[in-house]
């Protein structure tokens, strides 16, 4: 916990900076607008400008996690949209800065830019040290009331470093800095009927992208489909997703930094890192991400099941997927001992409960895990917490 309490020192130390910096408005988050008072400063107008918030949030797998967010509509002085936002763990901090002006060029496209930065030490699941930074600027049209799509432009450098002694080779063979450079785009479409409580929502994203070498590209395309209904006059809601993923690298290797790592957000019942291709030939066993992912969950929520509350939702639950595919199976201290990266299906099942609990939602899962290979990791109870005030 020594690493996590000095994160919180640092964090305290933006927040403090940051509340006592004379910039424009402070008023409170609009998701929490009714769960605490904030101070608001207002233009001449009466007008709040600008909000700051804080978060405190638990999950099985970052442990206790802690985050200040500040936002303005009035960046600048102008209808520009600005959010700066902190968060710590014991093992991780992110930064994150996203300005948005949906006016500049008229109505249509809005212009953002994105810039994100993550310090990541080693941990259970990763033996050694990430650096992470990207820039990213896009363009964003709104096609129909249920269509947007979005294209832009990625510049990143991630740095692996100080990698544990006796590795995986494909560990070592990634340490160091890696740039790249990407264009890509996005489709999000969404429809709803409020009468009958239904809804779809469908994501589609594509990248293509170089890395330091100008011969080394990848494609990446992910896609996820989300459906909603409400069932028996509301007395079951029936949410069901389905996600997949994959790269394709050309002329060079995939990397830990690029390959997909899932845990229970796909597929509940297990670990951050805890499914997939593992290198079981050295110490730790490391995981190793996948090329190629799919997970499907669907979770039956009965938010009347119990009388006179509606704070309390039980649910059951069925979730599948798998994580798969290396471009590069050497594994071992060596690189001597093959890895197996094939298509192995997991599974689990189990019960729910979401509880609004006055200061928080809290979320508790009890999963029983039915398919799974001996190396996977698994943990029967998760649970998450999350405010903001």
């Amino acid at each position: 916990m020594g690493n996590f309490f000095q994160r919180f020192r640092r964090l305290a130390l933006v927040c403090a900076t940051a509340l006592t910096a004379p910039v424009a408005t402070l008023a409170q988050d609009e998701d929490a607008a009714s769960t605490a008072d904030a101070d608001v400063f207002e233009t001449g107008l009466g007008e709040p400008i600008g909000r700051v918030s804080g978060r405190l949030a638990y999950n099985s797998e970052r442990g206790p996690i802690v985050g200040l967010g500040i936002e303005t509509t009035r960046f600048l002085g102008r209808d520009q949209h600005l959010q700066f936002a902190v968060e710590a763990d014991e093992n991780d901090t992110r930064y994150r800065l996203l300005t948005r002006s949906d006016d500049l060029f008229g109505t249509q496209p809005r212009l953002s830019l994105l810039i994100e930065s993550r310090q990541q030490s080693a941990n259970d699941n990763f033996a050694f040290d990430v650096s992470a930074n990207s820039a990213r600027a896009g363009l964003g049209w709104t096609l129909t009331d249920d269509l947007d799509a979005t294209s832009y432009l990625l510049v990143s450098r991630d740095r692996i470093y100080d990698v544990a002694p006796n590795a995986s080779a494909l560990i070592e063979a990634d340490a160091g800095t890696s740039d790249r450079v990407a264009v890509g785009g996005e489709l999000d479409y969404v429809l709803r009927d409020p009468e009958s409580g239904q809804s779809v929502r469908l994501d589609l994203g594509l990248e293509l992208g170089k890395r330091d070498d100008a011969d080394e590209g990848y494609l990446k395309i992910t896609g996820g489909l989300a459906y909603t209904q409400r069932l028996l006059g509301g007395d079951v809601i029936l949410n069901q997703t389905l996600r997949a993923g994959a790269i394709d690298s050309r002329g060079g290797t995939s990397s830990i930094g690029d390959r997909f790592i899932l845990g229970s957000g796909s597929i509940r019942g297990f670990e951050l890192a805890g499914f997939g291709p593992r290198d079981l030939a050295v110490g730790r066993e490391p995981a190793l991400g996948g090329n190629r992912f799919v997970a499907a969950r669907t979770t039956g929520w009965f938010p009347n099941a119990l009388p006179d509350t509606d704070r309390i939702a039980p649910g059951v639950f069925f979730d599948a997927g798998s994580l798969w595919g290396l471009d590069d199976t050497g594994g071992g201290p060596g690189g001597a001992s093959p890895v197996d990266d094939d298509f192995s299906l997991r599974g689990s099942a189990g019960v729910t409960v979401r509880i609004a609990t006055g200061i928080g939602r809290l979320d508790i899962s009890l999963a029983h895990v039915r398919l799974q290979e001996d190396y996977d990791e698994t943990r029967t109870v998760q649970v998450s917490f999350s405010q903001q005030f």
